[in-house]
């Protein structure tokens, strides 16, 4: 009798271990499904509402060009003559590395290089102080792209960095 139990144990314990190493199988296969499809449905979105929303995308990195003065970047009064608020702000443009940015000699600046100075001296001298909160970052960086390429007649900007920002 004891020799018919114990046959009886191995043969209940075998269909046990099966039925465990199935769900553990299908367990894992439905995670794997799940993240291809997953993973495939977030590479199809766009992006809604960010920096380069509307714009193509760039894999390979631009040409990094430094606006403004080397060390000090722009220094520009802010919120009008009244406020007596100065800005020190540091810009760094990404640029379509196809874009000729000197001219013939090239210890010269360029016209191009004029241009995008100016557009970015004038979209500054008109922020309010409300403009530099954090939150309202992206859309500054968006306005400074924009006019930027509309000075120079192309999109040869491609993003904006902020790399340095002082109120005083």
């Amino acid at each position: 009798m004891a020799e018919e139990n114990a046959g009886n144990a191995g043969k209940k314990g075998f269909p046990l271990i099966m039925v465990i190493v199935v769900i553990v199988v299908a367990v894992a296969a439905a995670g794997g499904i799940s993240y291809l499809v997953a993973s495939k449905l977030l590479k199809s979105q766009a992006k809604p509402g960010g920096e380069t929303a509307g714009k193509e995308e760039h894999a390979d990195p631009g040409v990094f060009y430094p606006l403004g003065d080397a060390k000090e970047g722009f220094i520009v009064n802010i919120g009008g003559p009244a406020s007596n608020k100065m800005l020190k702000i540091n810009i760094v443009l990404e640029l379509d590395p196809e874009f000729p940015l000197k001219g013939k000699d090239p210890k010269q600046l360029g016209p191009a290089e004029f241009k995008m100075r100016d557009a970015a001296l004038s979209v500054l001298r008109q922020l309010k102080l409300d403009d530099l909160d954090p939150a309202k970052e992206d859309k500054l960086k968006a306005t400074l792209r924009d006019k930027i390429n509309e000075a120079l007649g192309t999109n040869a900007v491609w993003r904006v960095y902020i790399t340095g920002q002082i109120l005083q």
